[in-house]
């Protein structure tokens, strides 16, 4: 009896931790990637879902999109999916009419949606019609690193509704991984008009306009984002969606505003850019605003010089350098007081200062001229006057030393003189230039006897003094200018 009693209770004894170990296994749930697919019976599952869904909905044209994702492409999944999510729809009978994949994407590539995104439910409803569908099953795809959960929606072309969903989870295996890695690329191509140059990015990618036209391979499918630097025009960025082997976009270009400045020499010429007359400074500066990239012109003209017309395009010329030419010895020996004074002044070793009373004179006014040199120096003083004339008016009969102490004050004419310079014709600007350096300088025939400043008057002068006067200055070491100029009314 008790060895009875005693097996008995190791019996239940037993069952009780068999009974207890089964508990738990029974109590576990399985992962969440154990529910997902093979790709092949999940899309079977998707179509079987979304036609179940539509309940007793009637539609009789339909499309299937390509699928957007994993991201915001499309990718190889996402096509295969549509392509034969397509084929069990077209096989289930439910459908009057679903519309072949290769024509929707030649439908969809002749329309050129603009709208972000592949498709969604407000382009559905914009361009479906269009299309010729009464309803299109959009879809995306998306990565939950275990698995890829798709989700599909049929909408209705007309109201924008959803007619029915579904979803299904894919098992990532790995000719799923080749699927999500084959990214649909596109060949696109960029032109602008009109055609300019400048540089381009489409889809992160980086090229060059040519004559207006930029192509580019292996572009993703879905939104791309150009960005256009024309020369000449405005920068341009858009947004384009890539649905098809073949894009293109055309971009019409604004015209960029810009400053173009012109230096001339001599700074007394006269200056015209698109047939508006020009201010030029004392200096022969002058900066001329919002011209439009594109073709311009200017014509530059002054008394004694060739005159120059010429095209020039302000996107590539923001500054332009002009010198007309002379045979006229006098201007061209004006001309090279203006030009070295403009390059002494740029690296002089010490300075030298020059003034007059007044900045503008009437005719017959009496006028004088005060120099000072903060350094040791020989000085020439030489007036280029408003009639041609060029007249060294220091050192003179008066003061034929021209070696100068610093911070001494020199006038001319001054007391000792006897005589005051009066102010002489034409009206115009009077240029009088300081020229100095460390040695002695002699630019003209210092011959004081016959004339109490030298001068050279053209017309009455023999050529060659001029040109001595030129190579004699074109020769001498100086070290600081200085530059007055009077205006004469």
């Amino acid at each position: 009896m008790n060895q009875r009693l005693c097996l008995a209770g190791l019996l239940c004894l037993i069952l009780a931790f068999s009974g207890c170990a089964t508990v738990p296994g029974a109590a576990k749930k399985p992962p969440a990637y154990a529910q997902a697919k093979q790709l092949f019976e999940a899309v079977d599952v998707l179509g079987e879902k979304l036609v179940t869904s539509l309940g007793q909905r009637q539609v009789d044209k339909i499309a299937v999109a390509d699928f957007t994702g994993p991201g915001e492409h499309i990718t190889g999944i996402g096509e295969h999916i549509s392509d034969k999510l397509t084929i069990k729809l077209f096989a289930s009978g439910r459908f009057s009419d679903v519309m072949e994949r290769k024509k929707l994407k030649q439908v969809i590539s002749a329309i050129k949606i603009e709208q972000g995104g592949y498709f969604d439910q407000n382009t559905v409803t914009k361009y479906g019609k269009m299309i010729g569908v009464e309803s299109m099953v959009i879809g995306t795809v998306k990565d939950m690193e275990s698995y890829l959960d798709v989700t599909a929606r049929i909408v209705q072309s007309e109201t924008g509704r959803i007619q029915g969903a579904a979803d299904v989870r894919v098992v990532k295996d790995e000719s799923v991984k080749n699927l999500i890695r084959r990214q649909k690329t596109a060949t696109l191509t960029v032109s602008t008009v009109p055609r300019a140059g400048g540089s381009v990015i489409a889809g992160g990618k980086q090229g060059r306009l040519v004559n207006g036209t930029a192509v580019f391979s292996g572009i993703a499918y879905g939104e791309c984002r150009v960005v256009i630097q024309p020369e000449g025009y405005a920068p341009v960025h858009k947004n384009i969606i890539v649905r098809s082997a073949n894009e293109a976009v055309s971009v019409r270009l604004e015209a960029k505003r810009y400053s173009v400045s012109f230096q001339i020499v001599p700074p007394d010429a006269k200056l015209t850019v698109d047939g508006k007359k020009i201010k030029l400074n004392s200096q022969g500066y002058a900066t001329v605003s919002d011209l439009k990239s594109g073709k311009c012109s200017y014509v530059a003209e002054a008394k004694g010089h060739g005159s120059r017309l010429e095209t020039f395009n302000p996107a590539n010329n923001q500054t332009i350098a002009i010198h007309l030419e002379t045979d006229d010895p006098f201007f061209a020996l004006k001309n090279k007081f203006f030009q070295k004074y403009k390059e002494i002044r740029k690296k002089q070793d010490f300075n030298v200062k020059l003034w007059t009373d007044k900045s503008s004179y009437n005719l017959n006014d009496p006028i004088c001229f005060s120099f000072r040199s903060e350094k040791d120096c020989y000085l020439v003083l030489v007036n280029i006057g408003s009639s041609g004339d060029i007249t060294q008016i220091f050192p003179n009969r008066f003061h034929s030393n021209n070696f100068v102490r610093a911070g001494v004050t020199h006038r001319i004419p001054d007391d000792t003189y006897g005589f005051e310079f009066l102010v002489e014709g034409p009206s115009g600007k009077e240029r009088v230039y300081a020229v100095a350096g460390t040695r002695p300088i002699h630019i003209f025939d210092d011959d004081f006897n016959k004339q109490a400043f030298t001068s050279l008057t053209r017309g009455r002068t023999r050529d060659i003094k001029v040109y001595q006067a030129g190579k004699n200055f074109s020769q001498a070491e100086l070290s600081s200018a200085a530059e007055c100029i009077v205006k004469v009314y």
